[in-house]
């Protein structure tokens, strides 16, 4: 994605963006790093903005149709909801909902219910975190 994206970009835009490409190895403190999504597609505010309203569009779209399919127990259908939401996640910087989402798609394609319960009920609260600052980050944005 970032090597189409900065085949677009102007020349030294993306450059002058670039951050290390070594990143900690911890947690990010926020449930959302913008700063991911900024080495991607730059600094501009109105791009930012059209990625983050996007993104919380379509994952609040994903995370109804995961609700409805937890609730039928519907594994594969979680697996398959949660590896949209993993990639989406993660190019925003919703670094770990997108770890969160990686670990509900691999216990979705095992099968196993009750890690299924597990993740989802971490999920429903760091979900809610990254709505939290997405709402934030996008009325200041306008």
């Amino acid at each position: 994605l970032r090597e189409v994206l900065e085949s677009w970009l102007p020349r030294g835009a993306a450059a002058s963006t670039a951050e290390p490409a070594v990143e900690p190895a911890v947690v990010p403190a926020r449930a959302l790093d913008v700063a991911v999504l900024r080495r991607l597609v730059g600094d501009d505010p109105a791009v930012l903005h059209d990625f983050l309203a996007e993104y919380a569009r379509t994952a609040a779209q994903a995370v109804t149709a995961l609700r409805a399919a937890a609730a039928a127990k519907d594994h594969a259908q979680i697996a398959a909801i949660a590896h949209k939401l993993k990639s989406s996640s993660r190019s925003v910087g919703a670094l770990p909902l997108g770890d969160l989402c990686a670990e509900l798609e691999n216990t979705g394609k095992r099968n196993d219910g009750q890690a299924v319960e597990r993740c989802m009920a971490q999920f429903e609260t760091l979900f809610a975190e990254v709505e939290v600052e997405l709402t934030s980050l996008l009325s200041k944005e306008k």
